[in-house]
């Protein structure tokens, strides 16, 4: 049997968890269970704890991040994640994506995006905390919501935050530019 992540760090199993807590909860039980604390243990015991710190920095880091977080809790309901070569049948997804990276394409090829690329970014962070609400209610809502749906939802806070990376990588390269 395996661990449940929600269990193992004291959180209750729901999608909306506080980032707090869960920091919290993690540093606690890293404290208890470090290596230094089995300085006079066995070798046994030494590596059980290693073992244990491993399985408590993948919960934390697992839990950490929305996308992973709620694939994990419809894993937990016994659904099971598309396998990578299954495409999601999600056009509207689809056309969102591809008018994103029409606008961010054209961003990068006018005279002067650091505006431009400014109001794009907080565009994507608005994107990101709306969907992060949009998939709060539909876990809440799970009884009448498939699981389907909700990860659709996922991906696409998966995609805005891959976005919020580029854009953040080419104003790093702006910036890099400028400089040299």
């Amino acid at each position: 049997m395996t661990t449940n992540y929600y269990l193992l760090l004291g959180l209750k199993q729901e999608f909306d968890i506080s980032q707090e807590q869960l920091a919290a909860n993690h540093l606690k039980l890293q404290k208890a269970i470090h290596p230094d604390n089995f300085a006079n243990a066995s070798s046994a015991e030494k590596l059980e704890a290693m073992k244990q710190v491993s399985l408590i920095n993948d919960a934390f880091q697992l839990l950490k991040d929305p996308y992973q977080r709620g694939v994990y809790l419809l894993t937990l309901s016994g659904w099971q994640k598309p396998q990578e070569h299954q495409t999601i049948q999600a056009p509207e997804l689809l056309m969102q994506q591809m008018s994103l990276r029409e606008r961010f394409e054209e961003i990068k090829t006018c005279q002067q995006p650091e505006k431009q690329l400014d109001s794009f970014f907080d565009d994507i962070e608005d994107l990101i905390k709306k969907q992060y609400q949009t998939i709060v209610a539909l876990f809440e809502t799970v009884k009448t919501t498939t699981s389907e749906s909700i990860y659709i939802e996922l991906v696409r806070i998966k995609y805005f935050r891959k976005l919020k990376q580029e854009i953040i990588k080419f104003e790093e390269f702006l910036e890099d530019s400028m400089t040299h």
